[in-house]
């Protein structure tokens, strides 16, 4: 009799840690899933549509020795105007998805919509495919190599389906000086586009799955559609030329006027968005170095 139950004991902890161990794999597989999916169906830089503006010998220099590079014209007035139109029209109607930074079970009406995603097809777009038309001539052209001492090669080089909308209202927040609040409705940090996602002791096995989609980050290219803009209206991008000095000669800021794109080193330049005074429209991708 002692036998049979001990028998029965280890065949139910057997069960018990078969189910464990799936328990944990299904969380792991998850978290995979979660961190791969913004560059799920992303296509190869070099597979897209030449739209829109290529860049000279000379700004590609700019872009590699310096790690950022502003285009202005990138769009023009039409296209900007068309652009500020479908975003409006999206967000009155409550068609974004919630950015990184809401929560899921957060009624749409109340959200900020400070930063949101969108994956649609349609007017704004075509902003999305002017960018891959963008990143198709960086990858042509034989004077981009990357910048220095990257892992840059031209046929890793892919441009995602999703694109991330910035709407500031311009309005305070009760965060404003919190130094610990990456963003609110109107600004950011001074951050990293790939900050926190390196260091796996700190940020755990799922912690690091999720943030995989990050550490492939590699250029930030951003359009703004703010027509009218006044230097008074604030939210420029500023951009600091070495991390950790804040003195006036270590950044440069770049005013977010309408139809310029801005494009940077994701993991190496340290950048932040000076508070809002105005409503402030801007676009953004992030082309990743993927091999597949």
């Amino acid at each position: 009799m002692t036998s049979y139950f001990l028998a029965r004991q280890l065949s139910l902890d057997r069960v018990s840690v078969a189910l464990t161990l799936t328990g944990c794999l299904a969380v792991l597989a998850d978290a995979n899933r979660e961190g791969r999916a913004p560059l799920q169906r992303s296509i190869p830089a070099s597979d897209g549509k030449l739209l829109g503006k290529t860049l000279s010998h000379q700004q590609c220099q700019h872009l590699t020795q310096n790690g950022y590079l502003v285009v202005d014209n990138f769009l023009n007035q039409q296209q900007v105007q068309e652009a500020r139109q479908a975003i409006q029209s999206l967000d009155d109607q409550y068609l974004f998805r919630g950015g990184p930074n809401e929560k899921d079970d957060i009624p749409s009406q109340s959200r900020t919509r400070d930063r949101v995603l969108i994956n649609k097809t349609g007017t704004l777009d075509l902003v999305r495919q002017t960018i891959g038309g963008f990143a198709k001539s960086l990858a042509a052209n034989p004077h981009f190599q990357g910048f220095p001492n990257d892992s840059y090669q031209t046929s890793v080089l892919h441009v995602p389906v999703q694109m991330q909308v910035s709407i500031c209202d311009g309005t305070e927040s009760a965060d404003d000086d919190n130094d610990n609040v990456t963003s609110t409705h109107n600004f950011y940090h001074k951050h990293l586009d790939s900050a926190g996602a390196t260091d796996l002791t700190d940020l755990g096995i799922l912690g690091w799955l999720r943030s995989q989609h990050l550490r492939q980050r590699y250029i930030t290219c951003i359009v703004y559609l703010n027509s009218d803009w006044k230097v008074g209206d604030g939210g420029c991008l500023r951009i600091f030329h070495e991390e950790g000095d804040n003195d006036d000669s270590a950044y440069i800021d770049i005013p977010p006027i309408a139809g310029r794109m801005i494009v940077f080193s994701s993991p190496t330049k340290v950048h932040a968005v000076l508070a809002t005074h105005a409503q402030r429209y801007a676009c953004a991708v992030w082309l990743a170095l993927k091999d597949n």
